[in-house]
């Protein structure tokens, strides 16, 4: 694979389980770096603004991610940052519980929403993960 952008949701409804929804997505992103080996892989963390960028570049880095946030969800800013680069990523993971404001359209690249929920997405492809047990 060329370029992977993954976004991890560190906002109140995901951070707020004492971190098993971001430890996680930081089980899953290795689980990708393994079976895709990506030329690239960017680590995206935010709420309602980016609050980390990672750059990726073997397995060993996966244990100094440092995810911040605890905030509200508005993901326009991961489109925002993607399209200010030199090239668009070959495709972008989003971790999150779909608890967000979409965008008005969809990107022109692929997205694949790594969702622990069931909301339902307005375009991408949804794989269901640790999926978010009620809270009482």
């Amino acid at each position: 694979a060329g370029w992977i952008v993954a976004w991890g949701d560190t906002s109140g409804s995901r951070t707020g389980n004492g971190g098993i929804e971001i430890a996680s997505t930081v089980a899953e992103t290795a689980g990708i770096l393994e079976d895709v080996n990506p030329a690239r892989f960017t680590m995206l963390w935010g709420d309602d603004a980016i609050t980390g960028i990672e750059e990726v570049t073997d397995m060993a880095d996966l244990k100094d991610m440092k995810p911040k946030g605890g905030g509200g969800t508005s993901m326009g800013y991961v489109f925002d940052w993607i399209n200010k680069q030199d090239s668009k990523p070959d495709l972008l993971i989003c971790f999150t519980d779909g608890y967000v404001s979409f965008p008005k359209r969809p990107p022109d690249y692929p997205v694949i929403w790594a969702s622990t929920t069931d909301v339902k997405y307005p375009f991408g492809s949804v794989v269901r993960v640790l999926k978010k047990v009620p809270q009482p």
